[in-house]
């Protein structure tokens, strides 16, 4: 129990950097205006989210009060929490447990895979007690708030709390190692993400179709329930039962049935628990052979192709393909910069496609033209926009190289042509987010072709401004001392400019839409003005990029020596 405590303490600290943190700004006092700005930015992006899942979570308390269940709040804040504890969880287990620098220490301690693995997931586990705080939380207090919570109410919260991530980031880690453990060493970083991506649409397709009510049972569903006889808590918790018996344990009225949840709850987390720990015990090591290992070089290599006087063009084609292979060769960042892609259009294909969710007639209305389209066309582009922005490709771009970095800085490469083939990549990227949105909107809506363009260009052209933003920061401040790639995104807070930079474009374009149609402009005028006016922050930023990247690209290495 001594060398598994001390192996938790040792990932602990490797994983989120307190020594290094602590050696920086307490011992050193360097870099002491950073704290600041950390603080401000965890801040304002905490209490961002913190208070809107408050008032999502106070509509339903004030929605369950009028049928006399509002603890309805806290099973739908579980539910949305334990999936998003999920679909984090493979990303960061799938890095911490086969991509961190610290495997060659801990495989050659005396420890048993099972040892090593519980000292990981522990670590794992920690991180992701945020979204309990920035989900969960603001449920418990909207509720408390409405209806009132004694000492017994936030003792079974804090428990709940505690215990709700682990059971599915224990199922998150026993299918990360079964997957890596099966999936044949050759080309398997592409096949954890084939993989993947295809478990997330199943996931979300079987629990949108548990709670979707057929449209032959809407009557009586209805019935039942101005009648006081149906469960919501029940009914919305049967695609996860254990935010069932969580809720029980929080909000369950009688004594036993409160018992009786906190005892599902602490069961169901703990098999979890020793089910992942089995699994890892018996599979980690076969898993994390060949981890490492790179397929043999086949032609030259790309520091001859540089050197070979190739024109300028073709210097950004090797330094696009260098950092798309880097990027799909490790699973958290493509998954980190893809999901995107993939979770909207499954969110909005499952009710399209579900007969009766009254998005049949909203679609009969939007068809006919007008105000309607007009409408659609512009959510069309700020969804695009928004998953175009999320992708952390450009926020990362130095981050990503870490250590590497100096192989970049010797490269005979110019930094203007370097920042020009990382903002190739985060183009890329953002474009492959934003067409499956753009593809959806065609295919619903079907509006005419000049819509469908606008759309993809403000789309693109609101991501592309928020990513050169990110790109900037991430060359003044890059992350380069991380020991696992999760936290070259993870915990890098230069991902997280891209999403206030959209939130200023999008509200600018508003309004300048809104003065546009008050003046009696057409739609198609509209259209192309709005088309233009996003195309300024982007152009403005790129020449920011280009003429300061030599010196930012000098200022990394006159600190790095």
């Amino acid at each position: 129990m001594r060398a598994l405590w001390a192996a938790v303490k040792l990932t602990l600290n490797t994983t989120y950097g307190f020594s290094a943190a602590k050696y920086r700004y307490l011992v050193k006092r360097q870099h002491l205006w950073e704290l600041p700005l950390i603080c401000l930015g965890i801040g304002s992006v905490a209490a961002l989210f913190g208070a809107g899942a408050f008032f999502v979570a106070q509509g339903f308390v004030l929605a369950g009060l009028q049928f006399g269940q509002p603890e309805l709040a806290l099973t739908a804040a579980l539910m949305a929490t334990s999936l998003l504890v999920f679909f984090t969880g493979i990303m960061a287990i799938s890095s911490v447990f086969f991509f961190a620098d610290d495997l060659e220490t801990l495989v050659a301690l005396p420890l048993r895979p099972g040892a090593i693995a519980t000292a990981k997931f522990g670590a794992v586990l920690a991180g992701e007690y945020i979204p309990m705080l920035l989900l969960f939380l603001p449920a418990a207090v909207a509720y408390s708030w409405h209806v009132g919570g004694g000492a017994s109410f936030w003792v079974a919260a804090v428990l709940v709390g505690l215990l709700a991530p682990v059971l599915p980031l224990a199922l998150a880690t026993a299918l990360a190692v079964l997957l890596m453990r099966a999936i044949n060493r050759r080309h398997r970083d592409l096949y954890f993400i084939l993989g993947t991506l295809p478990l997330v649409g199943v996931m979300l397709y079987v629990q949108m179709s548990i709670t979707t009510i057929p449209p032959h049972q809407l009557e009586g569903f209805l019935l039942q329930l101005a009648a006081g006889r149906l469960d919501l808590v029940a009914t919305l918790g049967r695609a996860y039962p254990p935010a069932v018996w969580a809720t029980r344990a929080m909000a369950g009225g009688a004594p036993l049935a409160g018992w009786a949840g906190l005892a599902g709850v602490i069961l169901s987390a703990l098999g979890a628990a020793a089910l992942a720990a089995v699994t890892s015990d018996r599979l980690l090591l076969g898993g994390l052979i060949g981890s490492r290992e790179v397929m043999r070089r086949r032609g030259p290599s790309l520091g001859n192709v540089l050197s070979a006087g190739l024109g300028k063009g073709s210097q950004i084609g090797a330094l696009f393909w260098r950092e798309w292979r880097t990027f799909i060769r490790t699973p958290v960042w493509a998954l980190n910069g893809l999901i995107g892609a993939v979770l909207l259009p499954l969110m909005m294909v499952f009710p399209a496609f579900q007969r009766g969710s009254g998005l049949g007639a909203i679609l009969a209305q939007v068809r006919t033209g007008g105000p309607a389209t007009f409408i659609a066309t512009g959510v069309a582009a700020a969804m695009g926009a928004f998953v175009g922005s999320l992708n952390t490709t450009a926020g990362s771009a130095l981050s990503r190289e870490g250590r590497q970095l100096w192989i970049s800085q010797m490269l005979p490469v110019a930094p203007v042509v370097q920042v020009q083939a990382k903002l190739l990549h985060a183009l890329v990227t953002s474009g492959l987010c934003t067409l499956p949105a753009l593809i959806m909107f065609a295919v619903l809506v079907n509006p005419p072709w000049l819509n469908i363009v606008a759309a993809g260009l403000v789309a693109l052209a609101v991501a592309m401004a928020a990513n050169v933003a990110g790109l900037l920061l991430d060359l003044w401040r890059p992350y380069l001392g991380w020991n696992n790639p999760e936290q070259a995104t993870k915990q890098n807070l230069n991902v997280i400019v891209p999403m206030p930079v959209v939130g200023l474009l999008g509200f600018g374009l508003v309004s300048l839409t809104m003065a546009l149609l008050r003046r009696g402009w057409g739609f198609d005028a509209v259209l192309a003005m709005v088309c233009g006016a996003s195309a300024v922050p982007v152009v403005v930023l790129y020449g920011v990029a280009l003429r300061l990247a030599p010196a930012l690209y000098d200022r990394l290495t006159a600190r790095g020596r």
